[in-house]
């Protein structure tokens, strides 16, 4: 199919600084009703019961699609073909790193309601030639897993004591939890702090001996906590249960005021 997008960026490699533009887009779905997400559910059951207990679903296969660019012709003095010093720029950029990497479609607003970002890593690269001359290059990119993930997300509340705020997770994810970068400041010492998620049965954080200014980083997806304070050990204050937020609307109550930052993507399902 013909690309729905007039750029892309893939890591800090961004398409029109080398004077590429995509011409063909497609993906690895049999057809253009697959949305390629095979799954498998993991079912028992138990003696003469008919209906199985489903333990979830594994799915199987990563996501691939594949983005073809040739010569951007709007720019002046442009050749319509590929020469070599151009191809070697373009794949020790693309191909030189072989790691996932963030890549996202620019100005595609017409076929999507946000931006989509894909961890991707590039699996096989293809040239078209005519008449000897290489006039496109093609990249299969395949990405870490069939999800993809929303902007990075920021949210700031200025909490009283034991104040409760609500925060809802709108992920596509509906079997775990939505794990958060979290900042914590307060301008006054804190002997002891609390964070209750009452929506999931009153889970219960507890950070200890916050010094004023002092800022609390909690990376729950990586289990890390840190301290502005470089010379603190904080977690022998810290009861390791990590701020996490169920699917759909979490209210967490704070025993002590202080400044939140909520840093986070949201998963989302991968439809083209």
């Amino acid at each position: 199919m013909d690309a729905f997008f007039k750029d892309v960026q893939i890591g800090n490699f961004v398409a029109s600084e080398y004077n590429l533009m995509p011409i063909a887009f497609d993906y690895n779905g049999l057809d253009d009703n697959d949305f390629s997400m095979g799954s498998e559910t993991d079912e028992e059951y138990i003696g003469r019961n008919t209906i199985p207990l489903d333990y979830g679903s594994n799915h199987h296969g990563k996501l691939e699609f594949y983005i073809t660019f040739a010569k951007n012709m709007c720019s002046q003095n442009t050749e319509k073909t590929f020469n070599n010093f151009e191809i070697r720029s373009i794949l020790r950029e693309l191909t030189g790193k072989q790691y996932y990497r963030d890549l996202y479609f620019i100005d595609y607003e017409l076929h999507t309601d946000e931006r989509i970002h894909y961890r991707v890593k590039i699996t096989q690269t293809e040239r078209t030639r005519i008449n000897g001359n290489i006039v496109a290059l093609k990249f299969t990119f395949q990405c870490d897993s069939f999800w993809a993930y929303t902007d990075e997300q920021y949210i700031e509340f200025l909490i009283k004591d034991n104040q409760t705020i609500s925060f809802y997770n709108s992920s596509d994810e509906l079997n775990d939890y939505l794990c958060p970068q979290i900042e914590i400041t307060s301008s006054s010492a804190i002997d002891e702090l609390s964070i209750v998620n009452k929506s999931d049965n009153n889970r219960t954080t507890t950070i200890k001996n916050i010094n004023a200014d002092e800022i609390i980083y909690l990376n729950s997806k990586r289990e890390i906590i840190s301290s502005s304070n470089e010379d603190r050990i904080i977690v022998n204050d810290f009861n390791l249960k990590w701020v996490k937020f169920i699917p759909g609307k979490n209210e967490l109550t704070f025993s002590k005021g202080c400044k939140i930052k909520i840093k986070y993507q949201l998963l989302r399902k991968v439809v083209f």
